[in-house]
């Protein structure tokens, strides 16, 4: 979805009624990712929040390494986004 989610975006992730959602987005994004995981968190979706590797992004690592880094990735709750802010001081 790019860096920002549209509003758009969102009401069709609610309106399919999606439970599950990967939110990929490198690192100089992290504090928005976090932002977009607690958002869903707060309504029920399942969220997993995929870390890209330092200075790399879904379109240069290709299609098979950003599904591996996906696979590996872990869900997240209210608790492990506050600890990332926290560790991130991203507040």
């Amino acid at each position: 979805y790019g860096k920002f989610l549209s509003d758009s975006l969102k009401l069709k992730i609610i309106e399919h009624k999606v439970d599950e959602l990967n939110i990929c987005l490198d690192l100089d994004a992290l504090k928005h990712a976090l932002e977009v995981c607690e958002y869903f968190i707060s309504i029920g979706i399942k969220v997993n929040l995929v870390k890209m590797p330092v200075n790399q992004d879904p379109s240069s690592l290709g299609h098979e390494k950003t599904w591996s880094i996906i696979n590996g990735s872990k869900r997240v709750n209210s608790l492990d986004i506050l600890k990332e802010q926290i560790y991130n001081k991203l507040g």
